[in-house]
């Protein structure tokens, strides 16, 4: 029984050790101080994660802010993409949606592209233009 158990034992060891090394970048230090850091750290979780190596820190959106008002009916995808909360994707929904439906007459006419929500809308009157 003893013999059982020391297998189970080093099976299990043995596959936590890959873990580490896979996850520490092949730094057993290291991997060992961040194990250290998380289980007996009183930081929040959100801190630990980022100190321990292998971590990515979470994504922050950029606040782009576009130099000049950025008209509406003309713009392509790219100048779309400069105004705060507006991707690749949401710009090229915009640019679909002009070219089905028409010229953009007012701000609120953005609700209407799928996807964008009143918050971004919002966002985006100082730096929006109409023209014709």
């Amino acid at each position: 029984m003893n013999k059982r158990i020391f297998i189970v034992v080093a099976v299990a060891l043995a596959a936590f050790a890959g873990f580490i090394r896979s996850h520490a970048g092949s730094q057993p230090a290291a991997a060992s101080a961040a194990l250290h850091v998380e289980s007996h750290s009183p930081a929040p979780a959100r801190a630990r994660r980022a100190a321990a190596p292998g971590c990515v820190a979470p994504r922050r959106r950029r606040s782009r802010k576009p130099a000049e008002r950025v008209d509406l009916n003309r713009a392509d995808a790219a100048e779309l993409e400069t105004l705060p909360g507006i991707g690749p994707r949401m710009a090229e929904r915009i640019v679909a949606f002009r070219e089905q439906n028409g010229p953009f007459v007012a701000l609120d006419d953005l609700l209407d592209v799928n996807g964008l929500s009143e918050r971004v809308v919002d966002e985006l009157e100082p730096y929006v233009a109409f023209g014709r």
